[in-house]
């Protein structure tokens, strides 16, 4: 996977801009994103850390996906 780094100043405009479709994915906190993925306009692949987060408990964490 190729991907380039946009500095934002905040998450904010980077979660509208993936939400308009202007970028194809973000790296951010899962309680910054748990809004837009609940009502589908954004979609979580998985959390960074070991275990699945208490604040997103369907989706799935890095080790399980290997």
């Amino acid at each position: 996977m190729e991907a380039i780094h946009i500095p934002y100043k905040g998450g904010g405009q980077g979660i509208a801009d993936v939400v308009a479709g202007h970028v194809p994915m973000m790296i951010t906190s899962v309680q910054a994103t748990k809004e837009f993925g609940r009502v589908g306009s954004a979609q979580g692949l998985a959390v960074t850390s070991i275990a699945r987060s208490p604040a997103d408990a369907g989706g799935s964490h890095h080790a399980r996906l290997g």
